[in-house]
């Protein structure tokens, strides 16, 4: 009888041994998959600051190459109205 209580107590020892390790396997693959997730976020970020940045500077660009047709359109109608002149 003795000994079918310390088996008992062994397979319940047991039990609460792997309970013990999937809980602390839970914990471990909690806490990865928070920072996968930070990472995640912060990749994130870092694609929409590019992306802004892009967008920024295209419509810089944009507005430099808008000034200078412009400039190019005002000089042609310039041209043009000295060569009707001289005709």
């Amino acid at each position: 009888m003795n000994q079918r209580r310390s088996t008992d107590v062994q397979k319940e020892n047991s039990f609460v041994t792997s309970e013990i390790s999937a809980a602390k396997l839970a914990v471990i693959s909690s806490a990865l998959i928070t920072l996968a997730d930070a990472v995640t976020t912060f990749a994130a970020l870092l694609t929409l600051e590019g992306l802004t940045n892009n967008e920024y500077r295209e419509q810089e660009s944009s507005a430099s190459l808008q000034k200078q047709l412009t400039a190019m359109q005002k000089q042609m109608d310039y041209l043009i109205r000295e060569t009707a002149k001289k005709q």
